[in-house]
């Protein structure tokens, strides 16, 4: 396990790098913001977060085959998804429950996005866990699969600097099946994250979000947008969010880091419904979705769906002069059989 932790630690360190024209840091006001610990109901995984978190449960989660050759299928239920932010650092904790651990982490894991860069694996007692990693001149991002016998799990974070304050902190908080993942020594979490607040993961509430449905003219043209993986991400600021009148070499734009995909309902899949949705979401300064406005829509629980998806999507926000700002972006999801 020691030889583990040396090598992920040089892994990390390796991820860290970045080039010279990488933006500096976002100075925030969230720096001295509460940590809490998290922990589920059978303390297999412990770690610690900011208090400026978002929380989402699909219960009903979603089912695929194991492979090309195979029509058995794989059922992940009940997600969890957790998102935190704080001084220029997202970071994540998603799992699903399954059947069989190591069966949907092989899954799971071979389903990445392709946008990562590189992957290795390494053995956890008996179990494995998976790092990739991601780079581009905005911003960094490692993503960590693991599992245990009924749950997988799918935890990350991304930065554009190399060392922000709070990373250190966050990744040596994490303990899964009691053992450190990523610091030497028997430091306890709430020694590292100075609160002796816990929240158990299974029970942790709903964060309420703000939706509405305002769908214009059907005729009108809708704006000119760039296409960014599964949904198109509009290239043009709204005038109501809280944006600088003006732009220069200190801006920073936003930095879009995971965007899930929504999945087809049966009923959507049955009625061969295509076509688009289209959502005005507003990406706040604190790192967190801040409201989803539904521009146009399809029926038969794709809207939700799309809807569920947008919720989980993270994000480092713009900035200009070192303080972040809230910004409005219109995106696009595409539904299409084939």
């Amino acid at each position: 396990m020691k030889h583990l932790k040396n090598t992920l630690c040089l892994l990390l360190a390796l991820c860290f790098y970045t080039n010279a024209q990488t933006p500096k840091a976002i100075n925030s006001t969230d720096e001295n913001k509460d940590w809490i610990q998290i922990e589920t109901e059978n303390k297999e995984l412990s770690l610690s977060i900011p208090d400026n978190y978002t929380f989402f449960i699909d219960e009903e989660g979603y089912d695929t085959i194991k492979g090309r050759y195979s029509r058995e299928k794989i059922s992940f239920r009940n997600l969890r998804s957790l998102t935190a932010y704080e001084n220029g650092i997202s970071m994540w904790i998603e799992s699903y429950d399954v059947k069989n651990g190591e069966e949907a982490f092989r899954y799971f894991g071979a389903n990445a996005s392709s946008d990562i860069a590189s992957y290795k694996t390494y053995k956890v007692g008996k179990y494995f866990l998976q790092v990739k990693s991601a780079q581009s001149e905005s911003s960094t991002i490692n993503y960590y699969y693991f599992y245990s016998d009924k749950r997988v799990y799918f935890m990350g974070f991304g930065i554009r600097n190399s060392d922000p304050p709070g990373l250190q902190k966050f990744l040596k908080s994490i303990t899964f099946m009691r053992e450190k993942l990523f610091a030497e020594g028997s430091q306890e979490v709430e020694e590292i994250n100075g609160s002796n607040e816990k929240l158990i993961y299974e029970k942790i509430d709903v964060t309420p979000i703000s939706i509405s449905y305002n769908e214009p003219d059907i005729n009108k043209k809708p704006k000119k947008s760039v296409k960014s993986n599964d949904a198109k991400i509009d290239n043009s600021d709204d005038p109501k969010a809280d944006i600088p009148t003006t732009k220069d070499k200190n801006e920073i734009g936003i930095a879009i880091l995971t965007k899930p995909k929504p999945g087809y309902t049966d009923l959507a899949r049955r009625k061969n419904i295509k076509g688009y949705i289209r959502l005005k979401v507003y990406f706040g300064s604190n790192g967190l979705i801040k409201s989803i406005e539904v521009v146009k829509s399809l029926e038969n629980g794709l809207t939700q769906k799309t809807v569920d998806a947008t919720r989980q999507i993270r994000f480092l926000p713009p900035s200009k002069n070192g303080i972040p700002y809230t910004v409005v972006k219109t995106v696009q999801f595409d539904f299409d059989i084939y």
